[in-house]
């Protein structure tokens, strides 16, 4: 079973750009971008990573989505002059 980022992948591998795969799943293309970046590093196959279970792929490709970060100084600034808004 392949999943929607390996089908994306495998666009990017036959050569489709970045905006027009942003279109056709109805990604932004930054997401798109960062799929592409996150395959070029792992350096598997695209015929590989199109064989593997969709729960490792979904596993490889989501690391690091949703994570806490600390709020820059830029942002604690605007909320302390804001607090209504927070």
């Amino acid at each position: 079973m392949t999943t929607k980022i390996a089908n994306i992948l495998q666009c990017y591998a036959l050569g489709m750009g970045i905006k027009q795969i942003s279109r056709s799943f109805e990604l932004s293309r930054n997401t798109v971008r960062r799929y592409v970046r996150l395959f070029q590093e792992c350096g598997i196959p695209i015929k590989e990573l199109a064989a593997m279970p969709s729960a490792r792929i979904q596993e490889m490709f989501s690391e690091g989505v949703g994570r806490n970060r600390e709020p820059s100084q830029r942002q604690l600034e605007l909320e302390a002059l804001l607090p209504f808004f927070f």
